[in-house]
């Protein structure tokens, strides 16, 4: 029982619970534990309402994504409102120990959230009484320097203005290395097409399936090739077979263990729901809890079997446009911890060697041709992922 009264001062400090944690315990269960245990109070300061408090989870542990040679601190945090009045989050501190790695304010925090359930165009800093939002971090560091640990303070105002804020424990690092993987592709041009911020990106489509809420695409990357003319089609686009990337061949990024497939889904896919979202597919079990997801695929195309043990490089199927498909013939790629193309949650990879050949500015710039800049030479990379919309070769 926390010593408070009901309109009283909270109180502040950290408790923690004796326990004994099993081994065997999975990666979520482990981090949940972990936030009940050595989370601080999670109450507000003295005041009318100082004894209310925001509920913050972080339902899978923070990990570093390794783009284009940089670390990017990713993770999500949960933000319930439990007052009964209406909050308005206002500001949220990262920090490592003492030492403040980020300030999210403004247009920069309002840019990082989601309401929970919300209509478009809901400011998503306000939450009446329990409502939630959900806060993503895809947190570059500077000098490759990476934490072994975090906390937060997280402010807001209620509504009569009164200035609120809480703190909550440290949370680890997910200490593991990326999974490393050759190509899923051959030759090239291909563009990485994905962007963290974008709303209704990958990075950001929860789904609630089986009484869990999970990002399984976390870290996908839309694969889509360019031809000669620095286009993604020719002669009519709205025919799927003449995407330069249709029909190309889709290779297994390491030694593995065919796990799932679905082969026989027409192009278009009708009647779209989270049993036909990823189209026709193929899941490859790596070991270790990962498996990688090939997704969209042509319809009869896979040239393997469920329980096949395959090899790095070899042909699984081809590019198609089955499955929940807007941007024509492409190559969804993502790696999760389940052999379950949407209930899991996805995880970081890294490329052991591409070619950067360039990249496009924006999203809007993806429907004009693309051209390599004056003097621009590929770079050779290896052991990172590619920068949102980076051009590169696989040769």
């Amino acid at each position: 029982m926390l010593p408070v009264s009901d309109y009283g001062v909270a109180v502040h400090g950290q408790w923690t619970v004796p326990c004994v944690i099993l081994l065997d315990m999975t990666r979520r269960q482990l981090v949940l534990l972990t936030c009940l245990v050595c989370l601080p109070t999670l109450f507000a300061q003295s005041g009318r309402f100082g004894n209310a408090f925001l509920d913050v989870q972080i339902p899978a542990a923070p990990v570093i994504a390794w783009i284009d040679g940089q670390p990017n601190l990713v993770y999500e945090l949960h933000i319930t409102n439990f007052t009964p009045t209406t909050v308005t989050l206002t500001r949220v501190d990262v920090l490592k120990g003492s030492t403040f790695l980020h300030t999210y304010e403004g247009i920069d925090l309002a840019s990082s959230l989601t309401r929970v359930g919300a209509s478009a165009g809901a400011d998503p800093q306000r939450l009446e009484g329990g409502q939630r939002a959900v806060f993503y971090s895809w947190l570059p560091l500077p000098d490759r320097k990476t934490p072994l640990a975090i906390r937060h303070k997280i402010s807001f105002r209620v509504d009569e203005g009164n200035k609120e804020s809480v703190e909550t424990g440290e949370v680890g690092i997910t200490p593991s290395a990326p999974v490393m993987l050759s190509p899923p592709l051959r030759g090239g041009p291909w563009v990485a097409v994905y962007d963290p911020g974008l709303k209704n990106g990958h990075r950001r489509v929860i789904f609630a399936i089986d009484g869990n809420a999970r990002i399984p695409a976390r870290f996908a990357i839309d694969w889509i090739k360019l031809g000669a003319d620095g286009r993604f089609t020719h002669d009519d686009p709205s025919m799927v077979s003449n995407s330069y990337s249709y029909g190309e061949d889709v290779l297994a990024v390491a030694d593995g263990i065919v796990v799932g497939m679905e082969n026989n889904l027409p192009e278009p896919t009708p009647n779209i729901s989270i049993k036909n979202e990823a189209g026709n597919y193929i899941a490859l079990d790596l070991g270790k809890g990962r498996f990688a997801f090939y997704e969209h695929l042509k319809p009869g195309s896979i040239r393997v079997k469920l329980n096949e043990r395959v090899r790095a490089g070899q042909i699984l199927g081809s590019v198609g446009a089955s499955g929940s498909v807007f941007s024509g013939a492409h190559l969804h790629f993502h790696v999760a911890d389940a052999n379950t193309p949407l209930a899991a949650e996805g995880l970081p990879f890294v490329l052991r060697s591409y070619q950067r050949l360039g990249s496009f500015p924006s999203f809007e710039s993806l429907e004009r041709p693309w051209t390599r800049g004056v003097g621009e030479k590929p770079i050779t990379r290896s052991g990172d992922t590619p920068d949102p919309l980076t051009v590169v070769s696989f040769d």
